[in-house]
């Protein structure tokens, strides 16, 4: 059996079994490498805001919370915002490479600039939540509430609407009708392949998987070095391009300027977009491109 329910999809272990689709990307590429920047500070549960917690281990600040807010804690978001999203902008742009942005609608809100630069950049915006926080317990109407409202800020703030939504906690029963009644064309929320997929048919979205293993949270949790980071992407653009496996794949690269923007892990994102860009096969390319060509290949089929 491969099929088991959940929610009101099934969970297919078997995917595209022992023989994908064979093709490649555009240009002949066989790696379509997403980044993803995760904007997420200034929109984070914390008690001086009145919420019930602090978020904490977000960062290597792991005070004990205070009662009312502890600003220690909060700065270490704070950097994220004021220095290491600026410092993740000059080195995509000087490498001339697309982004993907994972917003959430209030950090957006208490940082208009940060709006303003996407938008010049055209930096493709993906709704992560009005607040940074989980979602599985909130009723379909609330979720739809906090949908909404996330996407007029990023549309008022960016001047495009969002193309997707991600959820900090992953899909709830809600999310999946939510998401197809705002016509989002891909959806994110997914670790299971390494190439897209179409759960729902060719009418529906094209799911893109994202990754852990080479997410920056790697450096809060299991590597010590910006070089050891660098060296986790590699590995896995190299087995991508040469395992064998046929299809068109894709890594997702998850970025939060609270750690790569740091001085000891950005150089880490440089020298990792100078050797992919110079690898033959690679392609760098936004989750919406990434969308648009696999349906396209779909349709072709």
């Amino acid at each position: 059996m491969t099929s088991i329910p959940r929610y009101d999809r099934p969970r297919d272990l078997a995917g595209y079994g022992e023989h994908p689709p064979a093709g490649t990307w555009p240009g002949g590429a066989r790696v379509a490498v997403s980044l993803v920047v995760n904007i997420e500070d200034g929109a984070e549960r914390h008690r001086s805001r009145g919420d019930a917690v602090d978020d904490v281990h977000a960062h290597w600040i792991t005070d004990v919370p205070h009662d009312s807010g502890n600003p220690s804690l909060e700065s270490g978001f704070d950097y994220g915002a004021r220095a290491g999203i600026w410092r993740v902008l000059r080195i995509v742009d000087a490498a001339g490479v697309p982004l993907t942005a994972f917003a959430c609608g209030r950090a957006l809100e208490a940082h208009p600039a940060l709006g303003r630069a996407l938008a010049a950049r055209d930096v493709e915006v993906v709704d992560h939540g009005l607040w940074w926080e989980p979602h599985r317990d909130l009723s379909p109407a609330e979720l739809a509430d906090r949908m909404d409202e996330s996407a007029a800020i990023i549309t008022a703030t960016t001047g495009t609407a969002p193309t997707s939504w991600y959820s900090k906690d992953g899909h709830s029963p809600a999310s999946f009708p939510l998401m197809t009644e705002r016509g989002f064309d891909h959806d994110d929320n997914c670790f299971s392949d390494d190439l897209p997929f179409l759960p729902d048919g060719p009418e529906g979205a094209v799911t893109i998987p994202y990754s852990a293993d080479t997410n920056d949270a790697l450096l809060l949790t299991t590597l010590a070095t910006g070089g050891q980071y660098a060296a986790q992407l590699v590995a896995a653009l190299e087995m991508l391009l040469h395992d064998g496996r046929p299809g068109a794949k894709v890594l997702s690269v998850g970025l939060h300027p609270r750690w790569i923007g740091r001085p000891a892990y950005a150089g880490a994102l440089a020298r990792f977009i100078t050797h992919a860009t110079a690898t033959p096969g690679v392609v760098f390319a936004q989750r919406r491109e990434i969308a648009a060509w696999w349906r396209s290949r779909a349709a072709q089929q």
